[in-house]
């Protein structure tokens, strides 16, 4: 049983249970992001952490994602910084999640001062989600 505030982990792995649905063809607005941070896992721990209480989260091991209304954020601490990747039901969604996302970012690694720049990502395999994961 997850920790509370922590949704149940799909048999997908990084995917909150009830999130994307296998099948679901139309590719979807995604925008990726690689915040050079030096502590990556710290703040993708916070950052999930500060989410669970409202919404939909999964942590493991190196990884995250949260559901938020309209689109999906999943986080991956690498070495040289912390990888986000957005997807969105539509553009306007999108750009308010990544404004969400980097506020929030922003604000735990405030001593680091990250930049943060989204970058579109091409989302063209249905049924898939970032790592590679089914939907």
């Amino acid at each position: 049983m997850p920790p509370k505030g922590e949704a149940p982990m799909s048999a997908a792995g990084l995917r909150p249970a009830g999130g994307e649905r296998a099948g679901e063809e139309r590719a979807r607005p995604a925008s990726e992001a690689l915040v050079r941070v030096t502590m990556p896992a710290r703040y993708l721990t916070q950052f999930c952490r500060h989410f669970s209480h409202k919404l939909p989260v999964v942590i493991g091991e190196g990884e995250g994602c949260v559901d938020f209304p309209g689109g999906h954020c999943a986080l991956r601490a690498e070495e040289n910084g912390l990888r986000l990747i957005i997807t969105a039901g539509d553009g306007e969604v999108l750009a308010r999640l990544e404004d969400v996302v980097a506020r929030h970012l922003a604000r735990f690694a405030f001593r680091e001062q990250p930049e943060i720049r989204w970058q579109p990502r091409d989302m063209a395999t249905p049924g898939r989600d970032w790592a590679g994961h089914d939907a």
